[in-house]
């Protein structure tokens, strides 16, 4: 009995001392970490941002029907020809450069119609938010006969490249005017060159809509002043019947326009144009004259303005420009020497002269009638010269 109380005692110590031994489970001794002061742990690069796809949508689209003549890739094209006139706006963050347009003619049963065409765009690189019109016409007349249909693509891409922002138009003003023909569509008004830099070749157009907002045709027209520079001010006139570019609104458009927008292309000008002159004297009277194309007698708003070439050079078409305002500031007609306000203007009057030698004087005369005459309150003159000769 006492045997197996100590042999019971003896496991028992056994068993204890075998506990104390054991312990925990030896862990390796691992160095604490050590930091260099002077040591920057570069932070990982991000990845470069994805750029957004362009989004420049079409906001709408008309047809109509209109006779015209184009040369395209050296051939003629003669016809009352197809024209799907739009509005394109870049609706994204970025400027995007308009590559090309597209377009998919359709006939009734839905098979593709090949067939030449031509598409007119004024800017090609538009600013976040900025809209530009554009024509896509079909040269020839048996496929727009068949067209029942069309789809149009965009190929856009976002571009570094500046978009024209340094024109501002100031103000502007339309009216029609009655023809034998046909009526005409003017919008007359005044731009400044808010930029830092010459500028040249200044295109305005305009887009036309109807009283439901839908475009239903666009037109351009170039501006008088050859070189705009810092700061300066200058006329434009866009009529439906374009006179540089042949290009025209028919008459059943032209009833229908409700509203416009006006926007503008150019280049940066090289050398600075010839502005040696003075403008010795100007008045202006308001009168009354019959206007032979309408046998009518109409009020007659009438500036006489003398120019001196003090320059040293032959100054060869030299035109007076003239923008009249009204009482508000605002521009209510233009004449100029060269172009469609020349040709418009129907009650005589010279505005241009061929040549103007260094020292010489002379006097131009510039007329505008109808209401316009009775609003006017105040003009500003200029004088441009299209051409030197040492």
């Amino acid at each position: 009995m006492k045997l197996v109380k100590f042999v019971s005692v003896l496991a028992v110590v056994v068993l204890l001392l075998m506990i104390s031994c054991a312990g925990s489970p030896e862990t390796p001794d691992v160095p604490a970490p050590t930091s260099t002061p002077d040591e920057i742990v570069p932070e990982p690069e991000p990845s470069p941002a994805t750029p957004s796809p362009p989004r420049v949508e079409i906001l709408s689209t008309s047809t109509y029907t209109h006779r015209e003549g184009l040369m395209r890739g050296g051939h003629i094209y003669k016809g009352d020809f197809v024209h799907i006139v739009g509005e394109m706006k870049n609706l994204g963050e970025e400027n995007v450069k308009v590559k090309k347009l597209t377009p998919v003619f359709y006939d009734k049963g839905g098979s593709a119609i090949d067939t030449p065409w031509h598409w007119l765009y004024p800017l090609s690189v538009l600013a976040p938010g900025q809209s530009s019109p554009f024509f896509v016409i079909l040269l020839d007349e048996d496929a727009g006969r068949e067209m029942v249909d069309y789809e149009l693509t965009l190929d856009c891409e976002v571009t570094d490249e500046e978009p024209l922002l340094d024109l501002k138009l100031l103000s502007s003003t339309s009216y029609m005017e009655p023809m034998t023909a046909y009526d005409l569509y003017w919008i007359i008004g005044e731009y400044k060159n808010t930029g830092s830099r010459n500028i040249e070749n200044v295109w305005i157009f305009a887009t036309y809509y109807d009283a439901g907002g839908m475009v239903i045709g666009y037109n351009y027209a170039k501006a008088p002043m050859l070189t705009v520079l810092p700061g300066q001010k200058a006329p434009f006139a866009v009529s439906s019947q374009e006179y540089y570019i042949k290009l025209e609104l028919p008459g059943d458009l032209v009833q229908r326009i409700a509203s416009y927008e006006l926007g503008f292309s150019y280049k940066i000008a090289d050398e600075a144009p010839y502005r040696e002159f003075e403008i010795l004297s100007h008045s202006s009277q308001l009168t009354q004259e019959k206007i032979p194309i309408i046998n009518e007698i109409q009020p007659v708003f009438e500036v006489l303005v003398e120019v001196k070439n003090v320059g040293g050079s032959e100054a060869q078409i030299v035109a007076v420009i003239v923008t009249f305002y009204d009482a508000y500031g605002v521009v209510v007609d233009a004449c100029w020497g060269h172009g469609p306000r020349y040709a418009g203007n129907r009650i005589g009057g010279n505005l241009q002269i061929d040549d103007l030698s260094s020292g010489e004087t002379v006097q131009f005369r510039v007329k505008i009638e109808g209401d316009r005459a009775l609003k006017v309150a105040d003009y500003s003159l200029q004088v441009a010269c299209y051409r030197i000769s040492d």
